[in-house]
Parts: structure tokens; C-alpha cells; sequence
């Protein structure tokens, strides 16, 4: 299959679907965006996946069912699954999706023993973000994964912007706080360990802070466990699956779109010259399902970080030759070749508008652009 670019393998690929298929997934964060378009791209595109449990807060089970129902399983999203399956669509939820009460910032998890015990014969653990999670998320995380017996692969999504303002050419390896820094020391000393993290807490703020600690506890305590690292940028509108343009609340730009969309924000400082990356969450989700599918079954570490921003430009060979691995089906079922978008159509017939109705709520006509 050729994009002008690219062009995919002519023999089965990956095995993506033969991965997913009757295979068990841990999945936190399900109940933000991301997490969203990733469990509902899994159910429809492999409606014989095994269980996926979902860790989701709540005061008992009941509680965390009913969050899985209201903020997960009967939004828009789920819309086409919902045709697909019609009267037979809650069996199929409730035969798949299995509500786990804990929380990612907690010891174990907050689970209990039985409860663990359960969870850890699961065939892979995914780490997803949690932006109101505290830094002391990962090592639970790691030491939760460390108690999966068959665990494959533990599949951490961050973003580029640890990375910080850095020029130049960014390659895709293990971020460390030395380069994430020009000037630093090359090397860290064993005993400087709480004094670098203690550096990190005084040099940044909020989200940025919390990204920069998860990612140095990932890489001090994941021992043997194989690691994913997946940093996209700021993450848009689905692009077409399983329809253009569903979004949840306001994303990183969007209330800049919005303000001045509405005349509220007549300008802003900007450089005219910098680029602004926006990637659609389906294709941000595809390339996650392709490459736990490619490292499923490896122990290396691996980076991926295929998209650009501020002045930096990333190095996508990684991403890249994924693709090329990829079968001509895959590529159709998974692809995420975000040069293949026509990024005014994407801005103008599809993010825009898609923001307009399912994040702010307009009526369809006014959603219209």
C-alpha cells in the first residue's frame, strides 16, 4: 500500500489482530479521552478480545459500573458499536469491560488481595496517564506489573514535551534529565539520585513536573520488565475512526480556538514560525495497538516519538518502520500516517466543528461550519 511516502508490507504484517484476539488488556485512565478511543477501538475492531479490565475509581463496584456506564460505554463514541451489536450491545459490554475499584496513586493499586490475584493471570498490563495522578503513580504501576505472571509488556503513554524547549533534532531514546537540560552533567552519580529529583520538583510546575517524575521512576524501577514508551503531542479530534471528529472537553489549544473562534480573544503571542502539532486521537490509538502488538512478545526497551513541536524536530524512524511492517489490512484497520492529512480539511470539516458539538455542546446546525 502506497501514501507517497510510505509503503506497508505484503505479507501479514504485525499480526495486530492476532495479538488482540482472546487476550486480556489492564487499562488505566479509561475513563479519560484517550483511554476512551482505545477501548472502544479494541471492542470493534477485535470483538473477540478477551476481558479488559478497567481501574476506575469508586467507592465500591457499583459505583465504578456505574462510571463505566456513564462516562465510558454510553457516550457518542460508542455509537457505532452500538449499531454493530443492537440489542446484544450491553451483553457484549458486560462480557468484556470488567469495572476494577482501585486507584493508580494508591498502594497496590488500592486493590485488595483477591482482587489481585485475579488481575495478575491477565496476558498484559497497560500504563496510561493519569493527569491528577501524583508521581508515586509509576512505582505502584511497576510494582503492580512486576505481580502479572504473564506479563508481556508494560506500554507507558507520556508526551513530547518533557522533552522541554530543546532545539535540533530530538532522537527517539530514553529521555534523561541530563538532556533534558543542555549544560548538565553527562553522567548521574548514585548518590545524587534524591537531589535530582528533588531539582525536578523546584524546576517545574503541574503537569510538567508530574510527566518529568513518572518517567525517572519508570526508568530507575522497572528492573526486567519490558517497557513501551509512547510521546505524541497534543492530542486532537478522531481523524475517521470510528467517525471524524469526536472530542471530549477542551483539549491543550482548544480554548484558544474557541475564544477566538467566538471573538472573545482577539489575538495572542505567538511565533509565527513554530509548529503546532496536533495528531488525531484514532491515529494516536492506532499506532499504541500497533506497537504493543510489534513488542508484545519482545523484552527491549523501546521509544517511540514520532511527531514535532516548538522547534524541535523528532527523529520518526521508529514509527516509521513500524509502518513498513505493517500489512496493506493493517494499514487500513490501524494506520496513524499523519502525513496523509489534509490538515486544512482536518482543521476546518472535522476538529473544529467535531469541538463545536461534543465539547461545547452546540447544536448540530451551529456546529456546522
Amino acid at each position: 500500500m502506497s501514501n507517497g511516502r510510505l509503503t506497508s508490507s505484503d505479507n501479514d504484517g504485525i499480526g495486530i489482530a492476532k495479538f488482540i484476539q482472546g487476550n486480556n488488556f489492564f487499562i488505566t485512565g479509561a475513563t479519560g479521552f484517550l483511554g476512551k478511543v482505545l477501548v472502544e477501538k479494541i471492542l470493534r475492531s477485535t470483538p473477540n478480545v478477551g476481558k479488559i479490565f478497567l481501574l476506575v475509581r469508586g467507592k465500591d463496584k457499583e459505583e465504578a459500573m456505574a462510571r463505566v456506564k456513564n462516562e465510558i460505554v454510553d457516550v457518542a463514541l460508542f455509537k457505532s458499536l452500538k449499531e454493530t451489536h443492537g440489542n446484544l450491545f450491553e451483553e457484549f459490554i458486560t462480557s468484556k469491560l470488567i469495572p476494577v475499584v482501585g486507584n493508580v496513586g494508591e498502594p497496590n493499586l488500592g486493590l485488595d488481595t483477591l482482587t489481585t490475584r485475579g488481575i495478575t493471570e491477565i496476558y498484559i498490563s497497560r500504563y496510561d496517564v493519569l493527569l491528577n495522578t501524583n508521581a508515586k503513580g509509576p512505582a505502584i504501576v511497576l510494582e503492580f506489573a512486576k505481580k502479572c505472571k504473564k506479563l508481556k509488556l508494560l506500554l507507558h503513554v507520556s508526551t513530547v514535551y518533557v522533552n522541554g524547549e530543546r532545539p535540533g533534532v530530538i532522537l527517539e531514546k530514553p529521555l534523561c534529565w541530563e538532556e533534558r537540560t543542555p549544560g548538565k552533567a553527562s553522567l548521574l552519580d548514585v548518590d545524587s539520585e534524591m537531589k535530582l529529583a528533588l531539582d525536578i520538583v523546584e524546576a517545574y510546575d503541574g503537569r510538567e513536573r508530574i510527566q518529568k517524575l513518572k518517567e525517572l521512576g519508570r526508568r530507575r524501577m522497572r528492573g526486567n520488565i519490558p517497557v513501551v514508551i509512547v510521546r505524541p503531542p497534543n492530542i486532537g479530534s478522531t481523524y475517521e475512526q470510528p467517525f471524524p471528529g469526536w472530542i471530549e472537553g477542551l483539549r491543550v489549544v482548544d480554548p484558544i480556538l474557541c475564544s477566538y473562534g467566538q471573538g472573545q480573544l482577539p489575538g495572542f503571542a505567538a511565533d509565527p514560525n513554530t509548529v503546532l502539532d496536533i495528531v488525531p486521537g484514532d491515529m494516536v490509538v492506532n499506532a499504541i495497538i500497533a506497537i504493543m502488538a510489534k513488542h508484545g512478545t519482545t523484552t527491549t526497551t523501546q521509544l517511540y516519538l514520532p511527531y514535532t513541536f516548538i522547534k524541535a524536530r523528532f527523529d520518526m524512524e521508529n514509527i516509521k518502520n513500524l509502518m513498513r511492517e505493517m500489512s496493506v489490512v493493517e494499514m487500513n484497520d490501524f494506520g496513524f500516517d499523519v502525513e496523509s492529512i489534509d490538515w486544512e480539511n482536518y482543521f476546518k470539516r472535522i476538529h473544529l466543528p467535531g469541538l463545536r458539538r461534543h465539547a461545547l455542546k452546540e447544536p448540530p446546525a451551529r456546529a456546522r461550519l
